[in-house]
C-alpha cells in the first residue's frame, strides 16, 4: 500500500510538471509534440487516483482481519458486550479498555459499535455521538444508525429518532429494535396510530422477547382510544412478563375502572402500593451505593489501588447481582496494579463465576 501510495504521488508530480511545461504560451510547438502524452498522462492521473481510493479502502480491511485473529481482544469485546446484554454496569475500566482496543483497530466496526454501546449505557450521548459523527456515512452500519437514533431518543429528539429509523434500511437481525423504538418515537410525538402500527408489526416478537415497556405502550394506546377489552389483553401480557412494571399495572388499573371493573382496578391499585415501598427501598439501596461507586471509579483513574480494594469492600453487601461481576474486575485490577497475582486471579473467577449464573 506505502508503494502504490508512492507511486501515485510521483504520477502526480509529474502530471503537474507536464502541464506547466505545456501551458507556457512561448512553447507552442512543444506543446503540440505533447498532445499524445497528454492523453496517456490523464489515463496515468486516473489510474493513479484508482491506486489512492483503493489503498485508503484497503486500509480497513487488515483491522478486521487482525480483530479476527487477535483472540484476547475478541474476548475483551465478548466480555463488554455481554455486560451490555445483561444490562450491568460499564466501569470507567471497560470504557478504558475499549478505547485501547480503538486506538489498536480504529476502523474495526465490531469495536467501535461496543465502543459506542458502552458510552450510550453510561449516557455519555456526547462521547456516542461523536464517535458516529466521525464515521462517513456510507461506511455507518444500521448499528451505528441504531444507536444514533437510541441518543436522539434519549436527548428527547423524537422526530430526529423517527426519521432516522424510517430511512434505515430493513435488516433481519435488527428490524425489531428499530421499529419497537420507531413506536417509541412516535408515541411520545403524540403520534399514536402510527406508534400503533409500529408495534403491531412486531407484537409477536415483543412478546417472546419479552419487552414489557414496548407492550406497556401499545395497552396505553388501545386504552387512549378507547378499546379498553384491547388495553386490558395487552396489558395483561405485559403484567405477565414483568410483574413489578409500574407503566404496565397502572395503565390495566386504569383499563379496568375505564371498562367499568372497579374489584380489579382497586386490587391492582393495591398492588401498585406494595410495589411502590419495594421501589422506594431499592431506590434507597441504590443512594447509598451510587456515591460510593463514583468514588470507586474516581479511585481507579487515580491510581489508588488501596483505596479501591476498601471501596469495593465497602460496597459489596449492597451490590445487586449486575454489580458484584463489575466490583470483582475492579478488585481484580487493583491486586494485579499492586503485584498481587494470586488475588487477582481469585477475584477475576469470581467475577466469571458470577456472570455465568
Amino acid at each position: 500500500m506505502i508503494l502504490i501510495t508512492f507511486v501515485s504521488f510521483r504520477v502526480i508530480s509529474w502530471l503537474r510538471l507536464l502541464r506547466t511545461e505545456t501551458t507556457k504560451p512561448h512553447e507552442s510547438t512543444r506543446i503540440i509534440l505533447l498532445t499524445p502524452d497528454k492523453r496517456l498522462a490523464r489515463l496515468c492521473l486516473l489510474v493513479a487516483t484508482a491506486f489512492l481510493l483503493i489503498s485508503c479502502g484497503a486500509a480497513k480491511e487488515p483491522d478486521a482481519a487482525r480483530l479476527a485473529t487477535d483472540n484476547a481482544a475478541t474476548a475483551e469485546l465478548n466480555r463488554v458486550n455481554a455486560i451490555l446484554a445483561s444490562n450491568g454496569p460499564i466501569t470507567r475500566a471497560d470504557l478504558d479498555s475499549l478505547v485501547k482496543l480503538r486506538e489498536q483497530y480504529p476502523n474495526a466496526a465490531p469495536v467501535r459499535q461496543i465502543l459506542q454501546g458502552a458510552f450510550i449505557k453510561r449516557e455519555d450521548w456526547a462521547a456516542a455521538e461523536k464517535i458516529i459523527a466521525d464515521t462517513r456515512d456510507n461506511e455507518r452500519t444500521n448499528s451505528d444508525r441504531l444507536n444514533l437514533a437510541k441518543i436522539y431518543f434519549k436527548q428527547g429528539k423524537f422526530s430526529e429518532c423517527a426519521d432516522l429509523l424510517k430511512a434505515m434500511p430493513p435488516n433481519a437481525d435488527e428490524h425489531v429494535e428499530i421499529l419497537a423504538l420507531l413506536g417509541q418515537s412516535e408515541f411520545y410525538r403524540g403520534n399514536l396510530d402510527e406508534a400503533g402500527k409500529s408495534f403491531e408489526s412486531v407484537l409477536g416478537d415483543l412478546v417472546s422477547q419479552k419487552r414489557a415497556d414496548d407492550i406497556s405502550l401499545l395497552g396505553t394506546i388501545y386504552f387512549r382510544r378507547g378499546d379498553q377489552a384491547k388495553a386490558i389483553e395487552t396489558l395483561q401480557n405485559a403484567v405477565e412478563i414483568s410483574p413489578e412494571n409500574i407503566s404496565a399495572n397502572s395503565a390495566l388499573s386504569r383499563a379496568y375502572a375505564a371498562s367499568g371493573d372497579d374489584i380489579r382496578a382497586e386490587a391492582i391499585r393495591k398492588k401498585l402500593k406494595s410495589i411502590n415501598i419495594r421501589v422506594a427501598a431499592e431506590e434507597k439501596r441504590k443512594s447509598r451505593v451510587i456515591p460510593l461507586f463514583y468514588k470507586l471509579e474516581d479511585a481507579y483513574a487515580a491510581k489508588d489501588f488501596e483505596k479501591v480494594v476498601a471501596l469495593v469492600e465497602q460496597i459489596q453487601p449492597d451490590a445487586d447481582d449486575a454489580t458484584k461481576p463489575t466490583l470483582y474486575r475492579y478488585l481484580a485490577a487493583a491486586y494485579q496494579a499492586q503485584g498481587k497475582q494470586t488475588e487477582a486471579n481469585n477475584a477475576l473467577a469470581e467475577a466469571a463465576k458470577l456472570t455465568q449464573k
